[in-house]
């Protein structure tokens, strides 16, 4: 074997040039087979010998290393050898363990750990490729040659790995180490190797073990050569050590004759100063035209489309075709998404080969929500995030029914409170023959039309149905094959995985056929173990899943070569892009294995001859990568890393920018370094993002309104929607503005009367007009717009402080409406057993909770249960004693009752409706006493709870003023002999927490409205009607902002729009209503 050493370009390409052109001399068709270690290499060849060189390539194989051992084995046998996946084997060393077979005891808690088995695996994998003979390892370990701390873990592992070789060949289960053996072993009489010339090795600069063997067994029965990757410096070159250590190891003692590529007494190219410390070399000079710009940005995406829009510079300006430029990162894993977007965004072709991960596929995506529903119980959410995929075949199911509607089957679903499980699920079957109608928010809210048809909810429970029967039918336990057959028709029945001829999108299929290949691959785990649980197969299943990528291949489109840094070694570009350029991204973290150590894989190496990499050597490696992508670059070097990323956390550039500089500054050719800024407007200034042809034309749009220009024209030339934009610009202009008269962007509405007229038509509820006097914009949000958060009931762990409240008041209510149908208060009090009527009816009420509302966990529901009917047996206690005491009678509970006010009522509410719903009316004679429950949760009263006649002056609490006058207006009818009634409002406050609780009364006399206190709350009133009726929905601030649904859509936090809020005049007497206070002289009652 003769080896010729040099680095890729030119040295060793020439040099292949040149060995193949002096075979050809004397025999054009002189057989010739040229083996390299990757596809893109042999590519690369390809194109020197055809395109650069015009080489003819007559009986000349170029093939990479797997290639041909596959060549070889099936010389070696008529049926190709099954190969594993790492997958596979991992999960089969899983199992392994699970059994409990003799060997795998000390690994058992790697099992259920999270990455555990994969990390064992790649060890075991190590041990495999390094041919370790676990009995000989296990020999030297008991004569001394491993340190004693390490030889119970190592034994440990040896037996482990001993037992997993019996078994694969027990279970005939075989890998790409197992390949190479069987190709290692046809060498010798191998037909196909016996036909060429001479043999070339090109490329490699590291081999495992079995490749060793595989390529030695080679070199020793055909005339071969190999040109090897190394620098050839004395003394040596820092930047090559990995390369050397190999070389000196492995190739020196096998090969005949060495000789330099280059010659003896070349100069070192210009790069070779990365990375070394010796003072008296001689280096080339670098070619005039070379030039090295490092950038730095903010986040993955600026850092990306710095590159891209300096690829459109380049080739616009006609230096360059897409073809001669490269992008290279360490891995690829952070940036195919943002290359595969901002390359698209500008129309820069991408070749290569592209890895995504097969998890961030949408169709991927639906197949696991589909694989969880029995685990979750068929949960809501995930149901419908399925149904609404657009892989779901819905169309299958949708019989006459022309459009399927998820959309609203996430609307009814909220509305009915379904969370999971099949009872729940069963309350669509109610809609059989009737439409939803979605709820009130509340009684006071205005009347809501929205309806969902009974044909869409009777589709949703079908399929729903359907689904639960097909996913429960899946036996508990069955063996992979048959699991993997089960899934397969599952997901063609319910998902499109185009895999049919008609498929709309070809990467759609390339997902699904990826999908259907896991599910064979899962079936193989038959020789494994032959029954497996469906949790367990269904967790296998989805954790490949997330472990499988899809391979996009454009290597034969002319376009920008899309690399990983270990997938560029030796090719060359004019230009190159080394992104990421990040500390511990490039170079990468290193660290040893926890299973073995690297003083003990050098024992296997020095001591024992099998050659097991240690990983700190990957240190090295690392410094050669970046050296050979520093010299892939022919005439444009472009180096960028992250400041800081999105979320603007500081990140430290790579050691090796600095090493760059250093190496560059010597050889007289210093580095451009661009900082490009995070800020839109400033980026104008930075390359090359101050060209605007090279804008993405809504990049430039935003630039342009941000630098006070009007980017119409343009929007109207792309069109991007060029109306909302101009109303967008003109919105933004008025709302801008720092002025101290409200707009109608504020809420300052000129016409409203058609909502005005509904709401006043209807009749004024007092808790409108409470958020009203609160928040002008929030009442506008929620009774004008008609907006309000989504629940997702799934998330609920509980019934809210509000449905802790209205639980409260249905057990109340149903409580003393039995009480009333028994008699209770006209004497029987003897006959009922209040006790077990509060439980009887609390029951109930529970009962219809559950039925129609999330419970969240079921022993906090029970507590919560036990905490309502305690606290109401208090409260009830108190009340009935009160109720024997005063002489009060209820007479009625949970009415609506209306109203309408008087002449003498200021404008616009003279002669108009009231409404609102009366927790219980009570009579005593000509008295009346209007009682609302009110549940509170803090340790103390609110303000407004305080002083009742306060809070009605100033809008905070305006139900006892409307109770009064319903009251009045139910006596008037009800009453019409027993003269004018004797009225008052009182708020039983339910309050467990509170010092004089639980229940505390406060109580509104309703003679107050015919005194001045009376006329301020009727101005008050007033006010805030007008307020709805003239359209004025400002915002008003408040602590109430923290809790506020409105705030998402709520403009508080802008200075210009909340400046107008506070200095228009406008809104001078509704802040005012605040601070209005009751003097004492102005009534006959006093404050609380």
């Amino acid at each position: 074997m003769r080896t010729v050493l040099g680095p890729f370009h030119p040295d060793l390409e020439d040099a292949l040039v040149r060995e193949i052109r002096q075979l050809k001399e004397t025999n054009l068709l002189a057989p010739l087979l040229i083996l390299v270690p990757s596809d893109l290499i042999r590519r690369r060849l390809k194109i020197l010998f055809a395109r650069e060189r015009a080489m003819s390539l007559l009986n000349v194989q170029l093939l990479t290393f797997y290639q041909l051992a596959l060549r070889l084995q099936a010389e070696r046998s008529s049926s190709p050898l099954e190969l594993k996946s790492d997958l596979f084997m991992e999960e089969a060393l899983r199992q392994l363990i699970r059994t409990g077979q003799p060997g795998t005891e000390p690994f058992a808690p790697m099992v259920d750990r999270a990455g555990g088995c994969a990390a064992l695996w790649q060890t075991l994998r190590d041990l495999r490729d390094g041919l370790v003979e676990p009995t000989v390892a296990l020999d030297a370990l008991n004569e001394g040659h491993f340190s004693r701390r390490a030889s119970e873990r190592t034994t440990e592992l040896l037996v482990l790995l001993r037992t997993f070789h019996q078994f694969c060949r027990d279970q005939k289960i075989a890998d790409a180490s197992d390949l190479n053996r069987n190709a290692t072993e046809q060498v010798a009489t191998s037909p196909f190797l016996r036909q060429f010339r001479q043999v070339f090795y090109y490329g490699f600069y590291d081999l495992t073990q079995i490749q060793l063997e595989f390529f030695f067994a080679v070199a020793k029965r055909y005339p071969t050569t190999l040109l090897f990757p190394l620098l050839p410096a004395q003394p040596k070159h820092n930047a090559w050590n990995f390369a050397e250590r190999f070389y000196e190891r492995y190739v020196q003692g096998h090969s005949s004759e060495s000789t330099p590529a280059a010659g003896a007494e070349v100069a070192l190219p210009a790069t070779a100063r990365l990375f070394d410390g010796a003072e008296a070399r001689t280096y080339s000079r670098l070619p005039e035209h070379w030039r090295c710009r490092i950038a730095s940005s903010f986040g993955v995406h600026d850092e990306v489309a710095t590159a891209a829009k300096t690829i459109l510079a380049l080739v616009d300006d006609g230096q360059m075709h897409f073809h001669d430029i490269g992008v290279v990162a360490r891995t690829l894993e952070v940036y195919t998404a943002a290359i595969s977007d901002v390359f698209h965004r500008h129309r820069i072709p991408v070749a290569g080969t592209v890895e995504e991960p097969l998890a961030q596929a949408p169709l991927t995506k639906a197949v696991i929500l589909l694989l969880n529903l029995p685990a979750k119980d068929f949960l809501r959410s995930q149901v419908i995030d399925l149904l609404s995929s657009p892989f779901f075949r819905l169309g299958d199911f949708a019989g006459k029914l022309r459009i399927a509607r998820p959309d609203l089957w996430d609307l009814a679903t909220r509305e009915l409170a379904i969370c999971k499980g099949t009872a729940e699920w069963h309350r669509l079957r109610r809609f059989r023959q009737r439409d939803l109608k979605l709820r009130q928010f509340s009684q006071d809210d205005e009347l809501r039309t929205i309806q969902i048809g009974s044909a869409q909810l009777v589709l949703l429970g079908d399929i729903v149905e359907i689904l639960m029967a097909d996913l429960r039918r899946l036996p508990g336990e069955a063996s992979w094959h048959e699991y993997a057959a089960a899934w397969k028709v599952l997901l063609e029945k319910y998902l499109d995985l185009g895999l049919k001829v008609d498929a709309t999108a070809e990467q759609s299929a390339e997902t699904g056929a990826a999908i259907v290949r896991l599910l064979d691959q899962l079936a193989g785990l038959d020789s494994v173990k032959d029954r497996v649980a469906l949790g367990d197969f269904v967790h296998t299943f989805q954790h490949w899943l997330g472990r499988c990528s899809t391979v996009d291949d454009r290597r034969n489109t002319d376009g920008v070569m899309i690399l990983s840094a270990t997938a560029a070694r030796g090719l060359s570009f004019r230009a190159l892009f080394v992104l990421g350029m990040n500390e511990g991204v490039f170079p990468r973290t290193v660290r040893e294995d926890a299973f073995l150590r690297d003083h003990d894989r050098e024992v296997f190496e020095l001591d024992l001859g099998y050659k097991v990499s240690q990983k700190l050597t990957a240190f090295d490696e690392e410094k050669l990568l970046f050296t050979l992508l520093v010299s892939a670059a022919r005439e444009r070097l472009y180096c960028s890393f992250q400041r800081a990323d999105e979320s603007g956390r500081a990140l430290a550039p790579s050691w090796y920018i600095e090493e760059l500089e250093r190496a560059l500054r010597l050889a007289g050719r210093p580095c451009e370094t661009v900082a490009i800024p995070r800020s839109i407007t400033e980026k104008a200034a930075a390359a090359p993002f101050e060209r605007d042809d090279l804008s993405l034309p809504h990049e430039l749009a935003i630039r342009l309104s941000l630098e006070g220009r009007d980017a119409t024209a343009l929007i109207e030339a792309s069109g991007a929607m060029p109306e909302l934009y101009k109303h967008g610009r003109a919105m933004i202009a008025a709302i801008d503005q720092s002025g101290a008269r409200l707009l109608p962007y504020d809420g300052a509405l000129a016409d409203i009367g058609s909502y005005w007229k509904t709401f006043s038509e209807r009749g004024l509820s007092p808790t409108a007009l409470e958020t009203y006097a609160r928040c002008p914009f929030q009442f506008f949000t929620r009774h004008v717009l008609g907006l309000a958060p989504m629940d997702r009931p799934e998330e609920v762990l509980g019934p809210s402080p509000a449905e802790f409240g209205e639980l409260g008041h249905q057990i109340l209510r149903s409580f003393y409406h039995a009480l009333l149908d028994r008699g209770y208060f006209s004497g029987n009090q003897s006959e009922i057993e209040v006790e077990t009527l509060l439980e009887r009816v609390a029951h109930d009420a529970f009962l219809d909770y559950e039925e129609n509302n999330p419970v969240g966990y079921p022993l906090a529901w029970e507590s919560l249960k036990e905490r309502i009917i305690q606290l109401l047996r208090q409260v009830i206690a108190r009340d009935l004693a009160e109720l024997a005491r005063s002489g009060f009678v209820p007479l009625s509970l949970e009415a609506d009752m209306t109203g309408r006010l008087s002449d003498d009522w200021p404008e616009p509410v003279k002669n108009i409706a009231i409404r609102g719903r009366v927790d219980r009316l009570d009579r005593k004679n000509t008295m009346l006493r209007v009682i609302d429950y009110k549940f509170k949760f803090g340790q103390s009263p609110a303000t407004e709870d305080k002083n009742l006649l306060r809070a009605a002056l100033r809008g905070e609490r305006l139900q006892p003023p409307f109770y009064c006058l319903l009251a009045q207006s139910w006596a008037d009818k009800q009453m019409p002999q027993s003269g004018r009634a004797e009225i008052e409002a009182d708020f039983y406050f339910i309050a467990p927490h509170w010092s004089a609780g639980p229940l505390t009364t406060s109580t509104y006399p309703g003679a107050v409205l015919t005194g001045k206190t009376g006329a301020q709350t009727k101005e008050t009133i007033a006010y805030l009607a007008d307020g709805v009726r003239g359209g004025r929905f400002f915002i008003s601030r408040g602590e109430y902002c923290g809790h506020c649904d409105a705030a998402p859509v709520c403009r508080k936090n802008h200075p210009p729009s909340l400046w107008r809020a506070e200095r228009d005049p406008l809104t001078e007497r509704h802040r005012a209503l605040r601070e209005k206070n009751i003097k004492e002289d102005e009534h006959e009652y006093g404050a609380d």
